[in-house]
């Protein structure tokens, strides 16, 4: 079967990243279940912002959680698609896009935020748990494909 590209592009809140997703592909599965166990999981991980899902386009996404590094002020949000590839099979793409504030009064605008590229440590993290809640879901489900960490 083919498999999801994985350089997409992401345009999300005016927003354009280019980026590799983290794909897990799985069988005997229901779509529905899926996405409500991926809104669920990230309602949980990414407590205290907004949090949009559109089952029927099957993107859900967080908005911007801000955290204080040694290094400066860092923003990161997290986006799932869960993809129905066929009866039973879905396909779920995680990625976690990471940004470092920058400032200089000297450009317009002052301060601005940078891409980092992606958490790939929260990737692997949210699409452990993905895997591991839709298996135990669908006592007859298996994972067709995951990524090589």
């Amino acid at each position: 079967m083919k498999r999801m590209l994985s350089l997409l592009v992401l345009s999300f809140a005016g927003c354009r990243i280019e980026a590799s997703y983290k794909v897990a592909e799985f069988e005997s599965v229901e779509y529905k279940r899926v996405f409500s166990i991926c809104r669920e999981l990230l309602s949980r991980h990414y407590t205290g912002v907004v949090i949009r899902a559109d089952e029927p386009k099957g993107q859900i996404e967080t908005d911007d959680a801000l955290f204080n590094t040694s290094k400066g002020l860092r923003r990161e949000r997290a986006c799932i698609n869960v993809i129905a590839r066929q009866e039973g099979v879905v396909e779920v793409a995680v990625f976690a896009p990471m940004y470092k504030q920058e400032i200089d009064p000297d450009t317009q605008p002052p301060v601005r935020w940078v891409a980092l590229g992606s958490d790939v440590k929260q990737e692997r993290r949210l699409l452990d748990e993905i895997m591991g809640e839709v298996l135990a879901a669908f006592p007859d489900a298996a994972v067709r494909s995951q990524p090589r960490w």
